[in-house]
């Protein structure tokens, strides 16, 4: 079916006779469409273009700057194709918030500034009159192509600033930023003085909610270059210089990594001479340094290494080494461990570990297993393997303190970088410049993501070495859902990704736990469903209530976890070779928290996925934790 017989076919219901302003908008449309190479989507498109043409008045206009965008998005090299569009169509015929797409800089800047400074000139208009207004605008010395702007019941007329600006030779973009940004900040200050500040952000906000639903990245940044610096600084720091922004998360990423391979190697060169240290030990301790106590199938003593008779504290010149003898001298050196009962307790495949013993200021490992004899199962022997771990015990310990002492002391510093980076975009120090503003508020982005990536390994940290601490108390889980899914919908929003508490429960029972850590559980595998789901995909929670525990799972449309990589999803420092292709910057650290957290609360923590389908990641906690 050809572009042009889709006017004259019930399926789309389209008038034949339209007005002039709509007549070069169809033509514009047409032309768009019949350059795109795949013709459903051209089809599909113009149908976009179809129904906005149903909505009325200004949803009308903005719906068809959408469907011009949506138009667009199958068109290659956009920057010559909006060229060709100047040389084909009447762009002058067009409404001004669609023409204004198609302008030059300077022209786009100053006609994007005078339609979006229309709902603040209208609402003191509304409220104080048109002549009061007008003065207040006419008043101004320090721009007087302001003076340009004329009201009456009319409306608004822009065309003598627009001849002031452009026939004093050639304009550029920064002196209409300038002279925009005076007025932006005369007539909000004139709200904020006549009114509230409340009213002037909450209109500021709902101006720059039309500009952010209709236009594009370029256009949005524009906008914000004359919204004043005190108002719309989280969409500021999202909009503006997003090039610049993502060049420096990648040298910040790429610091980190160096970072991160100057402490392994650190850790690696202290484990080295720790374990040569313990080498040297082995070498003087006649070259082993665990004791073994070998055993006949008929528990008889076998066998009693050199090492083995010196930890039991026993002379080995003319000892006895009958079952009695050595039963009593290791009850003597290990309070209540009883050899025999202790056999009982191994089976065939699974040997009875005493992980941790503490004696004389030394730690041991004690393991009581069976050596199974394949020709002959009646002349399986049985062993008892002590080990001393004291040195080990001592590395993890210096391990972890090195990571905790290391991790402190670049918190300090960046903690006192994040406060003085504050003080400077607050004002403190002095008034910046705009770029001098938006440069600092990217450095302090990438500071708090370092002091994140320092708290994760400090929690690492603690899990590890067994110091973290959890306070119970009787909490309601829903509600830490629904904050976390509040706090997150932005950032979903901002990824074109639709999130919802699916089949909600109007209530749970409550559990007794750590609702800050079960927060932070909730928060990271929301917060990477969201980062792992493309454009347009879903992220849908859900709540059970199960027969002995509260069940939360959380579904993304995402991309899936490589089958050969589940097995380490919970590691600490990995990451999916797919995800680390989409996201690179992160730590590895979130699923290994959150399963340790999990955990400390007797609970389970698991994932279903299907590479390129998505996951849904789930946790239990029971519901009478004591």
């Amino acid at each position: 079916m050809s572009l042009q017989s889709l006017l004259s076919t019930n399926i789309f219901k389209v008038k034949k006779t339209i007005d002039p302003p709509l007549a070069a908008v169809e033509k514009l449309f047409l032309y768009v469409v019949d350059q795109i190479e795949d013709k459903s989507s051209a089809e599909n498109s113009f149908g976009v273009y179809l129904e906005a043409r149903q909505k009325q008045n200004e949803d009308q206009i903005f719906a068809l700057v959408r469907a011009y965008y949506a138009c667009e998005s199958h068109i290659k090299d956009k920057i010559s194709f909006r060229e060709s569009v100047r040389s084909k169509i009447s762009i002058e015929s067009l409404n001004p918030k669609l023409r204004l797409i198609f302008l030059g800089e300077p022209e786009q800047a100053l006609l994007l500034y005078e339609q979006f400074s229309l709902p603040f000139i209208e609402y003191l208009a509304t409220n104080l009159g048109v002549t009061r207004v007008e003065r207040i605008i006419q008043s101004q010395r320090a721009f007087p192509a302001l003076r340009g702007i004329s009201l009456n019941d009319r409306g608004i007329d822009f065309s003598k600033l627009d001849n002031f600006l452009f026939t004093k030779g050639e304009v550029q973009k920064k002196d209409i930023d300038n002279t925009f940004s005076f007025f932006y900040n005369l007539l909000l200050t004139e709200i904020s003085v006549l009114f509230s500040d409340t009213v002037a952000s909450a209109l500021v906000k709902k101006v720059f909610d039309t500009v952010k639903s209709a236009y594009d990245y370029y256009i949005i940044s524009v906008f914000l270059n004359v919204v004043p610096e005190n108002d719309l600084e989280t969409e500021r720091l999202t909009f503006l210089s997003r090039d610049e922004l993502e060049a420096k998360v990648r040298e910040r990423t790429f610091l980190l990594k160096q970072e991160k391979e100057r402490v392994d190697q650190k850790v690696r060169e202290r484990t080295h001479e720790l374990e040569d240290e313990r080498s040297k030990l082995a070498i003087i301790t006649e070259n082993m340094n665990e004791g073994t106590i070998l055993f006949d199938e008929d528990r008889r003593v076998m066998y009693v290494n050199t090492r083995a008779w010196k930890l039991l504290s026993v002379d080995q010149i003319g000892s006895n080494n009958s079952l009695e003898f050595i039963a009593d001298a290791f009850t003597k050196k290990f309070m209540g461990i009883n050899i025999k009962v202790s056999f009982d307790k191994v089976t065939p495949s699974e040997p009875y570990t005493i992980p941790e013993i503490d004696v004389d200021e030394r730690v041991y490992k004690i393991t009581f297993t069976f050596l199974q004899n394949e020709k002959d199962s009646n002349r399986n022997r049985s062993l008892i393997w002590i080990e001393d771990i004291t040195e080990s015990k001592i590395l993890e310990r210096k391990k972890s303190e090195f990571v905790s002492v290391v991790a402190h002391q670049l918190r300090t510093p960046l903690s006192g970088i994040k406060w003085t980076l504050h003080m400077l975009t607050s004002g403190d120090l002095g008034p910046l410049t705009d770029d001098q503003k938006n440069f600092i508020g990217k450095a302090y982005d990438s500071n708090d993501r370092m002091i994140d990536l320092i708290n994760d390994m400090l929690s690492v940290d603690r899990i590890v070495s067994g110091h973290m601490q959890f306070f119970y108390i009787s909490s309601q889980i829903l509600d830490i859902v629904d904050s976390v899914m509040y706090e997150l919908n932005p950032t979903a929003h901002k990824r074109n990704v639709t999130i919802s508490f699916k089949d909600r429960p109007i209530s749970l029972p409550k559990i007794n736990m750590d609702p800050e850590k079960i927060r932070a559980v909730v928060q990271n595998l929301i917060e990477n469903a969201i980062k792992y789901t493309k454009e347009g995909g879903t992220v849908l929670v859900r709540a059970i209530d199960k027969n002995d525990t509260i069940h939360i799972e959380i579904e993304d449309s995402g991309i899936g976890i490589p089958p050969a990589e589940q097995g380490s999803i919970f590691s600490r420092f990995f990451r999916g070779s797919n995800a680390l292709r989409v996201q690179t910057d992160g730590s590895g650290l979130g699923l290994f928290i959150a399963k340790s957290i999990v955990e400390s609360h007797h609970g389970s923590i698991g994932f279903k996925s299907e590479l390129g389908k998505g996951t849904v990641f789930y946790f239990d906690i029971p519901k009478d934790l004591k």
